[in-house]
């Protein structure tokens, strides 16, 4: 998809991602830019996200950036309560499923993190493509 439209992916990945960030990048055959060394200030996160086409995210700092800016946002939600952090933004999808011990609001799951893992990313790619489309002029 990034390809196809002209897109440079860019990680930004939080404390204990970054092992992963480089995986997904390495991974990659086509060009990913992974902000690890050293992790972007908060000023730069908001410089990088005001400038993005989309946003693809959790439910963290850079989603309420980009709903603040304006900057299309794809959020995959797990764990955290959709009602605490709702957001009334047109250009925004919200993704989750809608399991039986979902909103648990904990950092370490002690089951399976089936809230996170049953995200597809065909669904995830689906509502980027959806919200790009209706971000384009005319």
């Amino acid at each position: 998809m990034a390809a196809r439209l002209g897109l440079v992916p860019i990680l930004a990945p939080g404390p204990g991602e970054v092992p992963i960030a480089k995986r997904i990048a390495g991974l990659s055959e086509k060009r990913i830019v992974c902000l690890d060394d050293p992790p972007p200030s908060i000023a730069a996160v908001k410089a990088l996200v005001r400038r993005a086409k989309l946003l693809l995210t959790n439910d963290t700092g850079p989603r309420h950036i980009a709903v603040a800016v304006g900057t299309p946002v794809v959020v995959l939600m797990g764990p955290t309560d959709p009602r605490h952090t709702q957001q009334h933004m047109e250009r925004q999808r919200v993704l989750r499923e809608d399991v039986d011990c979902s909103p648990c609001q904990l950092k370490t799951c002690p089951i399976d993190h089936r809230c996170m893992t049953r995200l597809s990313p065909e669904r995830a790619i689906a509502a980027a493509q959806e919200l790009i489309v209706e971000s384009l002029p005319g």
